[in-house]
């Protein structure tokens, strides 16, 4: 079997799950890991995987058999990386072969799915979205673009994400509740009301607004 090429953008602690996906599908041979805040001289690894400058990127664009994984836990700066660099790599799904996703599912690109996630019937989720490990996402939910949810998440049937949403580790979006853009939800939460207004930071059980992000 050929494996295929891949490089991880982002040095910090979201590329220790992105290389432990990729040996779970033995699919690629890691090259590199492009550091964007990379110190001259470094001579550091992760998990035996070498750390290089950003700007190594350049050295790849030619090579059609390269794919860019984006270990970048941030949205904004995710959703950054992802416009900047769509149009001259692959940015490929990468999906964990624990994780249990219904044949309706329709994905988008460049998409992180964890371990052991559960993804429902006719859910459909956008582009460059992580689904951290042990998330429930049921049916018919819809996920926007750029959004990150924590380990254990669940978010209920027919339930929706805008774009650029968090939500912290074992939060809850009860069913038929639509979140919008820029919310985030904080650990061990639980929203029961539609989010109508934008940029909002929610807590606790029921979750209440607490700031504007």
């Amino acid at each position: 079997m050929v494996r295929k090429k891949a490089v991880i953008v982002g040095a910090g602690s979201h590329a220790r799950a992105i290389i432990g996906i990729l040996n779970q599908t033995d699919d690629y041979e890691i090259l590199e890991i492009l550091d964007l805040d990379f110190i001259k001289g470094s001579n550091e690894n992760i998990l035996g995987i070498p750390i290089k400058p950003i700007e190594n990127l350049n050295l790849f664009k030619e090579d059609s058999q390269i794919c860019i994984f984006l270990a970048i836990g941030d949205n904004s700066l995710r959703e950054s990386l992802f416009t900047k660099l769509s149009n001259d790599f692959v940015l490929p799904n990468l999906i964990s072969p624990f994780a249990l996703i219904d044949k309706s599912v329709i994905l988008g690109t460049a998409n992180v799915i964890c371990s052991n996630v559960y993804i429902g019937p006719l859910v459909k989720i956008g582009h460059n979205n992580i689904i951290n490990s042990s998330s429930v996402i049921e049916h018919e939910v819809q996920i926007s673009n750029n959004c990150h949810t924590a380990p254990s998440s669940t978010i209920c049937g027919r339930s929706s994400l805008g774009k650029n949403c968090f939500l912290g580790a074992n939060a809850t979006i009860i069913d038929k509740i639509n979140i919008c853009d820029g919310t985030t939800i904080g650990a061990g939460s639980t929203v029961i009301n539609p989010v109508i207004d934008k940029n909002l930071t929610l807590v606790g059980s029921p979750a209440k607004i607490i700031s504007t992000n």
